[in-house]
Order: C-alpha cells, then sequence, then structure tokens
C-alpha cells in the first residue's frame, strides 16, 4: 500500500484483512474460524483504503467478541455482471430487530458530522467513503439476526 494512497485495489485490502483476522485469531484462538475468499477478476478493482477492513473489525469486536459461542468471520469478494459484490458475515452474537432497524436509519442519513458521536464509527465510515467513491452505483446492505449474527452485503458498480 502506498503510503497517502487513499484507494487501493481490493486485493491489497484483502490482503490486510487477511493479516488482521490471523490476528485475531491469535486473539480469539478456538473461538474464532475463518475465511476470505476473492475471485481474481475482482482483485484489481479499487475501493477506499481500510474500508472492508473496518467492516471485518466489527464483525470481530462486535459479533465475535459479543457471542459466548465459537465463530467463523466470511469475507467474500466475487464479480456478479457488471457489479462487485463485498460480503462480510459473522456467526456472532447479531443484534435485535430494534437495534437493526435503528443502524439502518443511522446508515441511510449518515452525514461525516456523525461519525464522532456515533458508537458505529468503523461502519458509518467505511459507508460514506464507500459511498463517496462509488456515488450513486453502490448499495449497502446490512442484516442481522440475535444470537445467529450479521452480514454486510455491498454490491458496487464497477463496470
Amino acid at each position: 500500500i502506498v503510503a497517502g494512497e487513499d484507494n487501493v485495489p481490493i486485493r491489497e485490502e484483502i490482503n490486510g484483512v487477511s493479516e488482521y483476522l490471523l490476528i485475531q485469531k491469535y486473539r480469539f484462538g478456538d473461538k474464532l474460524e475463518y475465511e476470505v475468499e476473492i475471485e481474481d477478476a475482482c482483485s484489481e478493482v479499487r475501493v477506499p483504503k481500510l474500508s472492508i477492513l473496518s467492516l471485518v473489525e466489527n464483525a470481530c469486536v462486535h459479533g465475535i467478541g459479543h457471542s459466548l459461542e465459537d465463530g467463523i468471520i466470511r469475507v467474500k469478494v466475487y464479480e456478479d455482471g457488471e457489479y462487485v459484490i463485498i460480503l462480510v458475515e459473522d456467526t456472532g452474537a447479531g443484534m435485535p430487530i430494534t437495534k437493526l432497524e435503528s443502524l439502518k436509519r443511522r446508515i441511510e442519513n449518515a452525514r461525516v458530522e456523525d461519525i464522532d458521536m456515533s458508537q458505529e464509527t468503523g461502519l458509518l465510515n467505511a459507508y460514506l467513503r464507500l459511498k463517496g467513491y462509488f456515488k450513486n452505483h453502490m448499495q449497502f446492505e446490512i442484516s442481522s439476526i440475535l444470537d445467529k449474527g450479521t452480514v454486510v452485503q455491498i454490491r458496487a458498480q464497477v463496470r
């Protein structure tokens, strides 16, 4: 990663994600398993630096860290026609529907000014940076089930 460069090839971002998950595996031990998969066709697509890592960090801290059970984090990047799909999924604590709906509203109305005052700083920051980079060519979806896990899916038009 070149210092000062805001957007990086997704393969570099995923390399950082893999290194982060290796450290978290050391921290959590048997409580954490992970899978990282990227299709070759997506490796040169550019994304804001540390954006996917922020989502993975959320999965570790809020998903696996808050769960009493062992968990898995899956990161998958693949092509779907003219879109690149970035999927970050955990089988951790999840969240109640009321918190999920509140989070979705915060994402929908997110502004840079909101980041400092939020518990969802990493998620909002990642969303705003991805939205800024992909403009109107991105869909950001989050779903969660209490005690089952959370899924964040980004669908970005790149062609």
